[in-house]
Protein backbone atom coordinates (compact mmCIF):
# COMPACT_ATOMS: atom_id res chain seq x y z
CA UNK A 1 0.00 0.00 0.00
CA UNK A 2 2.66 2.56 0.72
CA UNK A 3 4.59 1.60 -2.36
CA UNK A 4 1.72 2.44 -4.46
CA UNK A 5 0.52 5.83 -2.52
CA UNK A 6 4.68 6.65 -3.40
CA UNK A 7 3.99 5.49 -7.54
CA UNK A 8 0.49 7.60 -7.05
CA UNK A 9 2.27 10.50 -5.46
CA UNK A 10 5.36 10.27 -8.11
CA UNK A 11 2.83 9.74 -11.29
CA UNK A 12 0.76 13.02 -10.17
CA UNK A 13 3.80 14.99 -9.53
CA UNK A 14 5.34 13.54 -13.27
CA UNK A 15 2.26 14.73 -14.91
CA UNK A 16 1.85 18.34 -12.94
CA UNK A 17 5.46 18.87 -14.26
CA UNK A 18 4.66 17.53 -18.02
CA UNK A 19 1.82 19.94 -18.23
CA UNK A 20 3.16 23.44 -16.64
CA UNK A 21 5.19 25.64 -18.59
CA UNK A 22 7.56 26.42 -15.74
CA UNK A 23 9.29 25.63 -12.75
CA UNK A 24 7.77 28.34 -10.93
CA UNK A 25 3.89 26.87 -11.96
CA UNK A 26 4.98 23.78 -11.52
CA UNK A 27 6.05 24.10 -7.92
CA UNK A 28 2.88 25.91 -7.43
CA UNK A 29 0.44 23.51 -8.59
CA UNK A 30 2.10 20.81 -7.21
CA UNK A 31 2.50 22.13 -3.75
CA UNK A 32 -1.57 23.01 -4.62
CA UNK A 33 -2.53 19.20 -5.37
CA UNK A 34 0.10 17.75 -2.74
CA UNK A 35 -1.90 20.01 0.10
CA UNK A 36 -5.26 18.97 -1.50
CA UNK A 37 -4.33 15.07 -1.60
CA UNK A 38 -3.46 15.58 2.34
CA UNK A 39 -6.55 17.89 3.44
CA UNK A 40 -8.95 15.17 2.20
CA UNK A 41 -6.41 12.16 2.90
CA UNK A 42 -8.58 10.62 6.14
CA UNK A 43 -6.79 11.71 9.21
CA UNK A 44 -6.93 15.51 8.48
CA UNK A 45 -10.86 16.07 7.70
CA UNK A 46 -12.80 12.59 8.46
CA UNK A 47 -15.63 12.20 6.04
CA UNK A 48 -18.57 12.22 8.14
CA UNK A 49 -17.28 16.12 9.39
CA UNK A 50 -17.61 17.37 5.46
CA UNK A 51 -19.85 18.63 3.61
CA UNK A 52 -21.43 16.47 0.86
CA UNK A 53 -20.53 19.58 -1.21
CA UNK A 54 -17.21 18.53 -1.21
CA UNK A 55 -16.95 14.67 -0.16
CA UNK A 56 -15.97 14.08 -3.26
CA UNK A 57 -12.50 15.26 -2.83
CA UNK A 58 -12.30 12.20 -1.09
CA UNK A 59 -12.06 9.47 -3.97
CA UNK A 60 -9.56 12.09 -5.44
CA UNK A 61 -7.10 11.69 -2.97
CA UNK A 62 -4.36 8.53 -3.26
CA UNK A 63 -3.43 9.95 0.43
CA UNK A 64 -7.30 8.47 1.24
CA UNK A 65 -6.92 5.21 -0.47
CA UNK A 66 -3.99 4.49 0.93
CA UNK A 67 -5.08 5.40 4.68
CA UNK A 68 -8.04 3.59 4.02
CA UNK A 69 -5.69 0.58 3.24
CA UNK A 70 -3.59 0.71 6.45
CA UNK A 71 -6.41 1.69 9.04
CA UNK A 72 -7.97 -1.43 7.32
CA UNK A 73 -5.12 -3.67 7.49
CA UNK A 74 -4.54 -2.50 11.37
CA UNK A 75 -8.54 -2.33 13.01
CA UNK A 76 -10.65 -4.79 10.64
CA UNK A 77 -11.35 -8.03 12.47
CA UNK A 78 -9.70 -6.97 15.60
CA UNK A 79 -11.65 -8.03 18.82
CA UNK A 80 -11.28 -5.87 21.96
CA UNK A 81 -9.25 -3.35 20.76
CA UNK A 82 -8.14 -0.94 24.13
CA UNK A 83 -8.18 2.31 24.32
CA UNK A 84 -6.04 3.59 27.49
CA UNK A 85 -6.79 7.02 28.72
CA UNK A 86 -3.91 9.09 30.36
CA UNK A 87 -5.78 9.93 33.50
CA UNK A 88 -4.88 9.03 36.77
CA UNK A 89 -6.15 6.27 37.06
CA UNK A 90 -5.92 5.10 33.38
CA UNK A 91 -9.11 3.92 32.00
CA UNK A 92 -8.92 1.44 29.35
CA UNK A 93 -12.08 0.88 26.90
CA UNK A 94 -12.52 -2.05 24.63
CA UNK A 95 -13.97 -1.62 21.64
CA UNK A 96 -13.85 -3.92 18.24
CA UNK A 97 -11.91 -2.62 15.38
CA UNK A 98 -14.91 -2.65 12.68
CA UNK A 99 -16.47 -0.37 15.10
CA UNK A 100 -12.85 2.14 15.08
CA UNK A 101 -13.26 1.80 11.37
CA UNK A 102 -16.69 3.47 11.13
CA UNK A 103 -16.59 5.82 13.85
CA UNK A 104 -13.60 7.65 11.46
CA UNK A 105 -15.76 6.80 8.11
CA UNK A 106 -13.73 3.95 6.90
CA UNK A 107 -15.44 0.70 5.39
CA UNK A 108 -14.95 -2.35 7.32
CA UNK A 109 -13.67 -4.49 4.17
CA UNK A 110 -12.35 -4.00 0.98
CA UNK A 111 -8.33 -3.69 0.96
CA UNK A 112 -8.53 -5.10 -2.27
CA UNK A 113 -10.60 -1.97 -3.87
CA UNK A 114 -8.27 0.37 -2.20
CA UNK A 115 -4.99 -0.69 -3.55
CA UNK A 116 -6.81 -1.28 -7.43
CA UNK A 117 -7.64 2.20 -6.65
CA UNK A 118 -4.06 3.70 -5.96
CA UNK A 119 -3.31 1.28 -9.34
CA UNK A 120 -5.97 2.88 -11.19
CA UNK A 121 -4.82 6.50 -10.24
CA UNK A 122 -1.25 5.83 -10.65
CA UNK A 123 -2.01 4.78 -14.27
CA UNK A 124 -4.46 7.79 -15.09
CA UNK A 125 -1.82 10.51 -14.03
CA UNK A 126 0.83 8.62 -16.28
Amino acid sequence: TIVLANIAATSLSMAVGAASPSTAVANVVGSIAAMVQVLFGGFLLSRSNVAASTAWLFKLSYVNYAFEALMMNEFHGVKDFAFTSYTKPPVSIKVDGDVVLETFGFPTSGLQSAAMSLVAMSCAFL
